[in-house]
């Protein structure tokens, strides 16, 4: 889903006597197609804001929601065989820490998704942040 949104500058605009071959943003994963221009912007806006909306937002949201509304019920075992994956290795107190820990997984692949033109040594300072 980050990908969608990943772009690189290629050139700059430069004076003469240089010439540059593509000035502008590019998607990484199709260097022929400038960002957010013909069908990347199609499939950036039609399909990836709406997967960030749910996968970034929605989902977090909800089994967080979900957890804390069902505190009563974790400890039974119809409740357990269905939903303990998501609460299972924490206390009761604690059962909406899934949640965070999908924040905090999606903030690392963005960083590695958004950070791939900044080189490995800041992309690691920004996955250590």
């Amino acid at each position: 889903t980050f990908g969608l949104f990943a772009c690189m500058n290629v050139d700059m605009p430069t004076t003469e006597p240089y010439c540059v071959a593509a000035v502008g943003r590019y998607w990484i994963f199709d260097m022929d197609q400038q960002c957010f221009q013909g069908y990347h912007a199609r499939w950036a806006f039609g399909l990836g804001v709406p997967l960030l909306l749910v996968l970034c937002l929605v989902l977090p949201v909800a089994i967080a929601g979900f957890t804390q509304h069902n505190r009563s019920h974790l400890h039974t075992p119809a409740f357990r065989k269905h939903y303990g994956f998501l609460y299972g290795q924490y206390k009761a107190s604690c059962c909406f820490w899934e949640a965070v820990v999908l924040v905090q997984t999606m903030l690392l692949v963005a960083a590695a998704v958004f950070g791939y033109t900044v080189g490995p040594a800041f992309q690691t300072l920004i996955m250590s942040a």
